[in-house]
């Protein structure tokens, strides 16, 4: 597997999706990797590990909507 990435949560996902969306070209498996949350499979291959993802979008999207709340 590649260099092991720390896994980014809260508003350091928020910030990092906001600022990298579009370096991906719509891979969505990348941009989950990227940001920390591939897995290895017995193959050796990584691939996203969707559900630890997309809990950690709706925190980070949680938070971005209370910041809103609040301006």
């Amino acid at each position: 597997m590649a260099k092991k990435v720390e896994k980014l949560t809260g508003e350091e996902l928020a910030s990092y999706l906001a600022d990298h969306r579009n370096d991906f070209d719509g891979n969505g498996d990348a941009l989950c990797m990227a940001a920390g949350y591939g897995i290895e499979r017995a193959d050796g291959t990584e691939k996203c590990n969707f559900s630890d993802f997309v809990k950690a979008l709706a925190t980070a999207v949680d938070l971005n909507d209370n910041e809103d709340i609040e301006e």
